[in-house]
């Protein structure tokens, strides 16, 4: 900060200032580049952190925190220059230049006040303050100022106080004035200079300083300075010398030196011996050979109430920074008496301006994939000559709908961020030559294709916003994410390389009815970037439906036999193993049926089948049951009730495949037998049912299905008490049209005993829906179909009659809950005839009626109930 100070009275203030009796503040507002290094108040200082990492699949991803910002607070802060001393003429008018800058980050308004100081020989007159705009040590105008009024962070503000000596004083009087300031947004804040003057009869010499622009650009010129001086003393004043160095920034124009006193005639600059003019009324001028890099003139004399000029001309060197270069000189002479100064004349300011300029480079990728983020780096060059800050923005993008971006600063991570409060991301300062990697993260949107694709990035000049350049990068293409399924191994070895489906099965598995087959299957990603796949199967090849055959399920599992349905992430070149269980239901039919297994990306779209196959194989079976137990008397019959069940999953019996035949075979001499069928489903040997020797009279056995068959046994009329008579039923079957293993045969027992008194018992069922002992349907031996869900209940009927010729005794019924059920009480368990024991309610076991005797032809009915496990 330079110190400003002269003495004298201006020639063109005598007249008005002795009018107004006044002492004025002049002043001027000038930027300093380095007026501040704190941010200004209300500046954001935002910060968002970001974080790199590898995911599951290894593909590096970024992402970001939430932005905080804090905002700079105002802070006051100010310079006042300097302390003066000036010699003036009884009478005579007196100014001392000042400067307040605010230091400060933040606008801030700053209270001026003069007062004269005690103790000294005499106050000044008319003491005010006035503006000096140009800095030239002269009021701009007579307004007289209490403040600065609103001064930004880092501006100055230039002033003169002025004030009248009284005419009354002699020479050696001495005054003494104080400036005060203060901040008004922090008052605490203040500064004084205190100003001296100094009363004589001898010579006043003052000299102010001045250039011919305010401003220009680097380089430039020529300028003017102008040293205007002025004898506002009694006396002449003599051998005045004027030195003025030529400021760091600025170079001397040659043979540009002129003086008031001999007009326009080009002053001699390269000796310090030549006076040129007429005597009394010489100078003697030369530039750097008195003082180096100085201007060195020495007048001859100035008369009393005499002024003039002296001008030279400079040039602003190439390659400046913005700055303010301020140029003071200084003077001093022979008043008469003594030889005084030297004293420093104001300061003149001159300000080399910004040149605003920069580049900007684009940058071309030839291609990524599907979902992949670039980085473009853009390297900004600040080619102007001064520090400046560059506003980021994209104006225009071609890259497809969804895809995002990411500004950073130059290492790439930090998100770029608004360093001056103006909402938009900027690089902060940059230096003058130097440069800056703005870093832009392009996330492509995973099903996207095509290209090229450009997006322009704009940085524009926050010194002079209507500077800008643009960055434009460019995609060449997007590449198709890819996906390869195959058999049993990874690429490059696997079965059914390449875009699928095959037009024949790859693998075709072999499996019985309600088994699982499992393929192994590998999801290879050829693609550049990490993925995961959907996984699916399905009898439809173009995946139209997810269908499989009825009862057929395909479950999905990873290499840990961990059930998925899709899979973990798969990095670019690798595969992942996938297990697909295939389970066929039991009675599935025999025979060959495709299968497609597929892969798909949720994100990129990529896609692969595979081809496979499940053979079922043919699985023959039939069942006869149960074995029986009964007795007979003499000459009696009995009728045995069983079952064939064809537990395969191929019709028998049907004459086309296979030709099964049912046969019957006594093991003693005088028995006989016939077998009969069920026909009319009354599920009792009636007129209706009709005699059967093989399967084709009912059409054959299909998968599943079952045929009730009754086997009436008689006994000899001959037949000894005591007599056991084994009757076996047998399915045999012989192959037609199969080629198939044959089943085993099929064959069940029914053991008669001859006695006189004879047993039958016959069991029933009924639904009990309600579970409250009272069933809703009549208790028939037919199987039942409806109504027999969880939690329901049946009632069982057994009817235990003695058909023999005789009584029998001890008889003992026993029954037990079936499985999957438990004793219901809703009505407890009764027997006609003797007694009856169950489980407890709720609990599965035996039910046992002790009957006792019964004379031929006497019945006892038992009665219980159970509940189907809910």
């Amino acid at each position: 900060m330079t110190v400003v100070s002269f003495a004298g009275a201006l020639r063109r203030l005598r007249t008005p200032m002795a009018a107004l009796g006044a002492f004025a503040l002049a002043a001027t507002i000038l930027w300093s580049a380095a007026a501040h290094a704190a941010p200004p108040a209300g500046t954001p200082i935002g910060n968002q952190a970001s974080a790199s990492y590898l995911d599951a699949s290894g593909t590096a991803r970024t992402t970001t925190s939430n932005l905080v910002t804090t905002i700079v607070q105002q802070v006051a802060s100010f310079t006042l220059t300097a302390d003066g001393t000036r010699t003036a003429a009884p009478g005579a008018q007196v100014v001392f230049p000042h400067v307040l800058t605010n230091t400060g980050n933040g606008t801030d308004d700053f209270s001026l006040s003069p007062a004269n100081l005690a103790g000294d020989d005499f106050d000044l007159a008319g003491l005010a303050v006035y503006a000096d705009a140009d800095g030239n040590g002269v009021p701009d105008n007579l307004v007289a100022l209490t403040s600065t009024g609103p001064l930004a962070a880092g501006a100055a503000f230039r002033f003169v106080v002025a004030g009248n000596v009284p005419g009354t004083q002699v020479g050696g009087d001495a005054a003494q004035v104080r400036i005060s300031a203060a901040s008004t947004f922090d008052p605490a804040q203040t500064a004084f200079n205190t100003d001296a003057v100094n009363v004589t009869g001898n010579a006043v010499l003052s000299v102010t300083k001045s250039v011919s622009a305010p401003s220009g650009p680097s380089p430039s010129g020529p300028y003017t300075y102008t040293l205007t001086y002025t004898n506002s003393g009694n006396s002449a004043a003599t051998n005045v010398v004027l030195s003025d160095p030529i400021p760091a920034g600025m170079t001397y124009v040659p043979g540009s030196g002129r003086w008031s006193t001999t007009g326009a005639a080009v002053l001699t600059d390269a000796s310090n011996a030549d006076a040129q003019g007429v005597a009394p009324n010489t100078v003697v001028y030369d530039v750097g050979v008195t003082t180096p890099g100085a201007v060195t003139a020495v007048i001859a004399q100035i008369a009393p109430g005499a002024s003039g000029t002296l001008t030279f001309q400079v040039n602003v060197a190439a390659g400046l920074a913005p700055q303010v270069i301020s140029n003071t000189a200084t003077y001093a002479y022979n008043d008469g008496a003594a030889n005084v100064g030297p004293f420093p004349t104001n300061a003149a300011p001159f300000t080399v301006l910004q040149s605003v300029s920069l580049t900007f480079t684009g940058q071309t990728i030839a291609s990524a994939a599907q979902g992949a983020t670039l980085v473009y780096t853009n390297t900004l060059v600040n080619t102007g000559n001064g520090a400046d800050r560059f506003d980021i923005t994209l104006p225009f993008s071609s890259f497809p709908a969804g895809t995002t971006y990411g500004l950073f600063q130059s290492d790439g991570v930090t998100p770029l961020t608004d360093t001056n409060g103006n909402g938009v991301p900027d690089t902060g300062p940059l230096a003058a030559g130097a440069s800056y990697g703005v870093v832009l993260r392009v996330t492509l949107p995973a099903g996207a294709t095509g290209g090229p694709f450009q997006v322009v990035k704009r940085a524009t000049s926050v010194a002079d916003p209507l500077v800008a350049a643009d960055a434009t990068d460019e995609l060449t293409a997007i590449v198709a994410s890819t996906v390869d399924l195959t058999n049993d191994a990874p690429l490059p070895g696997g079965s059914g390389a390449g875009a699928g489906p095959e037009g024949a099965p790859v693998v075709t598995n072999a499996t019985n009815p309600g088994t699982t087959t499992r393929f192994t299957l590998y999801v290879n990603n050829t693609s550049s970037v990490a993925d995961v796949y959907d996984l699916a199967a399905s009898t439809d090849g173009t995946f139209a439906a997810l269908t499989l055959p009825a009862g057929w399920t395909v479950t999905f599992r990873d290499a840990s036999n961990t059930p998925i349905a899709t899979t973990a992430p798969v990095p670019a070149g690798a595969s992942a193993l996938v297990y697909a269980d295939v389970t066929v239901p039991a009675g599935a039919a025999p025979g060959t049926a495709s299968v497609y297994f597929r892969a798909l990306s949720p994100t990129t779209g990529a896609a692969d089948r595979i081809h496979d196959a499940v053979t079922v194989n043919p699985v023959r079976s039939l069942t006869l049951v149960p074995n029986n137990f009964a007795q007979v008397s003499p000459g009696g019959s009995v009728v045995y009730t069983h079952l064939l069940v064809n537990t395969g999953n191929v019709a028998e019996g049907d004459g086309v495949g296979s030709f099964t035949a049912l046969t019957l075979a006594n093991d003693q001499a005088g028995w006989s037998a016939v077998l009969y069928w069920d026909a009319n489903s009354s599920g009792a040997l009636d007129i209706g049912d009709v005699a059967i020797s093989d399967l084709t009279a009912v059409g054959g056995l299909a998968p599943g299905a079952s045929l009730r068959l009754f086997a009436q046994v008689f006994s000899p009329a001959g037949a000894a008490l005591g007599q056991v008579n084994v009757t076996t039923v047998t399915a045999v079957t012989s192959n037609l049209g199969y080629a198939s293993a044959l089943p085993a045969n099929a064959v069940a027992t029914d053991q008669t005993t001859v006695i006189n008194g004879q047993l039958q018992v016959v069991k029933r069922q009924a639904l009990d829906a309600d579970c409250d002992g009272t069933p809703e349907t009549p208790f028939d031996v037919i199987n039942l179909t409806t109504g027999a869900i969880p939690g329901a209940c049946l009632r069982y009927e057994i009817v235990v009659t003695n058909v023999g010729s005789a009584g029998v005794t001890n008889v003992v019924v026993s029954d037990a809950t079936p499985a999957n059920t438990t004793y219901s009480a809703a009505i407890a368990a009764s027997t006609t005839v003797g007694t009856i024991a169950t489980p407890a309610a709720g609990a599965a076991g035996t039910i046992t009626a002790t009957i006792g005797s019964l004379a031929p032809g006497q019945s006892a009915t038992i009665v219980f109930g159970v509940r189907i496990d809910p």
